[in-house]
């Protein structure tokens, strides 16, 4: 006879053959006394929601930390844009305020 070990590798491999879907329907869910089968399937089955959830989490995560990236780098922009348009606006900057100043001393 095989061990519980040997038995549930063997259903682990049947249920991974089978794929979640149509592993799902060998537990009808209506048991009394569900077997050892149909309760190391519900087990696999919590594990893989399990694993899918964390691979979520971490997908999350991932995408959380490249946004915070992302918005250290825009200011960083913003602030060269600013720079550039000061820059670039001189002139023009210039001689609005001597336009102000002879406007007030007429």
């Amino acid at each position: 006879m095989a061990t519980a070990e040997e038995r549930q590798s063997i259903w682990r491999s049947e249920f991974a053959l089978l794929g979640e879907e149509n592993a799902r329907m060998v537990d009808p869910g209506a048991h009394i006394a569900p077997s050892d089968k149909v309760i190391f399937l519900r087990v696999w089955l919590a594990m893989l929601e399990s694993a899918k959830r964390d691979a979520r989490e971490e997908e999350t995560l991932a995408i959380a930390k490249s946004a915070k990236a992302s918005v250290k780098y825009d200011r960083y922009i913003a602030i060269a844009a600013i720079i550039i348009a000061a820059i670039a606006a001189h002139k023009e900057i210039k001689w609005l305020v001597s336009s102000v100043m002879s406007w007030f001393s007429n």
